[in-house]
């Protein structure tokens, strides 16, 4: 884990003397996560330190008047 995030923190400080066309930060998680995916690297996720409970919210449209009707007298 530390030689992760000495890669993320080299990435992070020597990339933009090469280029600034690209966010540093951006690019260091994005290889740095590449990285520990195809190599297969054990490292500690979100799910091992805590559980992950409950899903996505339900699909709900909003309540929305379809008249151009004021809905009380103090509209203006």
């Amino acid at each position: 884990m530390l030689g992760l995030v000495a890669a993320t923190m080299a990435i992070v400080y020597l990339l933009p003397k090469l280029t600034r066309s690209v966010p540093p930060a951006l690019v260091a998680i994005l290889s740095v996560g590449l990285a520990v995916y195809l190599l297969d690297l054990p490292t500690r996720t979100l799910g091992d330190m805590a559980e992950i409970a409950g899903g996505l919210p339900g699909f709900a449209l909003p309540e929305v008047p379809w008249t151009l009707e004021c809905p009380s007298t103090t509209c203006w």
